[in-house]
């Protein structure tokens, strides 16, 4: 007994041995902070839905996110954005036909630099954590943007068909946080 006692603890210790290894030659999986999941099909990012009842300014939702290491949700396609969405169906609740949820793009008129305000040559629609453009990847409403009518920031209807809407940023609605899975890392 005692000699197969040593062989199972020499074997044990070489596995733990080769567990080490692998652990330090594999990168680190990230993992999602409390709350927020991971989407199938989307690598990388987790996101969180806000409280069904916690509905924000455009401004104030992109601070929220900020405060958790996030940004507002920032889809890089259609198909990317169904499928976020398919993920939150039982969150939306009751009416969600009727719910809105920010999108962290807006209209890009001045970027700070120091402590001036500079306008850009011709305004855009972007990225609000990035400042890149937004991707040809997403769809507009037929009537969106309206710059018109000062709706600078970009919302889109739940579990409607995909499309982004322009909006008054001082509206109150429910958003999503996305989460880069390098940010957060397991052990």
């Amino acid at each position: 007994m005692n000699g197969k006692k040593d062989m199972n603890s020499a074997l044990g210790l070489r596995l733990t041995g080769l567990c080490l290894v692998l652990a330090i030659l594999s990168p680190a999986r990230g993992v999602c902070p409390r709350g927020a999941v991971e989407v199938t099909g989307v690598p990388d990012k987790c996101f969180s839905l806000s409280a069904p009842t916690d509905t924000l300014s455009f401004d104030d939702a992109r601070k929220q996110c900020i405060k958790y290491e996030g940004k507002l949700y920032e889809p890089e396609s259609d198909e990317e954005m169904s499928k976020v969405e398919t993920t939150f169906t039982f969150k939306f609740g009751p009416g969600t036909d009727k719910k809105w949820y920010w999108l962290g793009y807006a209209k890009i008129q001045y970027v700070i630099e120091g402590s001036w305000d500079s306008p850009v040559e011709e305004p855009y629609w972007g990225s609000i954590s990035t400042f890149k453009e937004k991707s040809e990847n997403l769809t507009w409403n037929s009537a969106d943007p309206d710059d018109n009518l000062g709706q600078h920031c970009a919302l889109k209807r739940a579990l409607m068909p995909i499309k982004m809407f322009s909006f008054w940023c001082y509206d109150k609605n429910l958003y999503i946080c996305e989460f880069s899975l390098s940010t957060f890392r397991s052990g």
